[in-house]
């Protein structure tokens, strides 16, 4: 059996300095959970529709009955994710998930060596021409936790699968990486690039421009009873 290797990433030269420290944050993460995964693991998600209070607690549930081998071998893969187009609880679909919300999503973790995985013969990979649209707020709960968050992200010349993409990163890097993520989750579509402080603790850019700018940003909110 060959040897498993955690990919590598390029970090860009021009980066401001909050940003390359949060991103070296995230690559040091990654290349620990590396160092102690055997494996490396992908997660497949069934997309029936964008339904994002569904997708916090789908996602919630898979990490929180993931073990932690599996944890850190999708971590070690730095959380890679594949969107498929299709209906969850479709009868040659659903016994292959580990979980399904609200017959809007599906998820299952998956061997990402596994060369003809069968979701991927079922289905074919999520495509749409829209994303979601900016100025939008939505409150997701993500368990029974006291604690919020607020994620900021720019939607401008975004579909829904790069969105998406974008959301479960943040959301399972913050889960896996701190005991303590939960409780609410106060999501904010904007139409430009958030502000990236100090306080930001998951970072996600856009490095299409130079230099590089933030298309995301995970930070700790208000106490849950303010919303």
């Amino acid at each position: 059996m060959s040897a498993v290797t955690t990919p590598t990433a390029t970090m860009p030269n021009d980066l401001d300095p909050l940003h390359e420290t949060l991103m070296q944050r995230r690559l040091d993460a990654v290349a620990r959970a590396g160092e102690h995964a055997a494996t490396r693991r992908t997660l497949f998600v069934v997309v029936r529709e964008p339904d994002l209070p569904a997708l916090a607690r789908g996602l919630a549930r898979v990490i929180a009955d993931m073990p932690g081998d599996d944890r850190q071998a999708w971590l070690a893969n730095f959380t890679k994710v594949r969107l498929f187009a299709g209906h969850p609880g479709r009868a040659a679909v659903a016994p292959l998930l580990s979980q399904i919300e609200a017959d809007a999503l599906g998820f299952a973790l998956i061997d990402a060596e596994a060369r003809h995985p069968r979701l991927a013969d079922l289905l074919v990979p999520l495509k749409t021409r829209t994303g979601p649209a900016p100025d939008t707020e939505i409150e997701l709960i993500w368990d029974e936790g006291e604690a919020c968050w607020e994620l900021e992200i720019d939607v401008s010349g975004l579909d829904w699968p790069r969105y998406l993409v974008h959301v479960l990163h943040l959301l399972a890097e913050a889960a896996i990486g701190d005991p303590s993520f939960g409780g609410r989750i106060r999501l904010m579509h904007r139409s430009a690039a958030p502000v990236c402080t100090e306080g930001v603790v998951q970072l996600r850019l856009d490095l299409d421009e130079s230099p590089p700018t933030c298309r995301a940003v995970l930070r700790p909110g208000a106490v849950a009873n303010q919303f």
